[in-house]
């Protein structure tokens, strides 16, 4: 399991993510992208592939960012949604539809459902067993700038990354 760690500083409406492997060869990095070293050293592989589920979780009373870097490991973490394979994304090279799409809308009436202030991951990983070979890219997105966003690997690194 890869985990992505996402400070959210403000309510947000919606918040999307999806998950395709093999990573698409029309689609570059820029400078402000994340890029971890695994991708830069996968990305020329398109011909290995593999079925994609992502899901996004809450961290239960982190609601600071002073906070994150001491209590992110004995957290509590709140599923939020998750998902296997969305016929809304591109097909494998199979032909098989098993890439990972969610759009999630904040429901304020239900606060175990709401995208509030606070602690969140980012959990991208596979069914498959045994070694996983190919390249995935991952993208996280919201309709509206969400201005202090911080997106690091290691939830001690938000602080420096807000700070960006």
């Amino acid at each position: 399991m890869y985990y992505i760690y996402v400070w959210i500083p403000v309510a947000a409406p919606e918040i999307g993510i999806r998950m395709i492997s093999p990573a698409p060869e029309s689609v570059k990095p820029s400078d402000k992208d994340y890029v971890s070293a695994d991708f830069t050293a996968n990305s020329s592989d398109t011909s290995n592939f593999f079925d994609t589920w992502v899901t996004l979780e809450r961290a239960e009373g982190i609601l600071k960012l002073e906070d994150v870097a001491t209590k992110a490991k004995t957290a509590k973490w709140n599923t939020i949604e998750s998902n296997d394979d969305s016929s809304e994304m591109p097909a494998q090279p199979s032909g098989s539809k098993y890439n990972s799409l969610m759009r999630i809308t904040s429901d304020t009436s239900n606060p175990s459902k709401a995208i509030v202030m606070g602690l969140y991951r980012i959990g991208f990983t596979t069914y498959k067993t045994g070694e996983v070979q190919g390249s995935f890219l991952a993208q996280l997105a919201a309709p509206i700038k969400l201005p202090g966003v911080a997106i690091a690997v290691k939830p001690e690194d938000l602080a420096t990354a807000a700070k960006k």
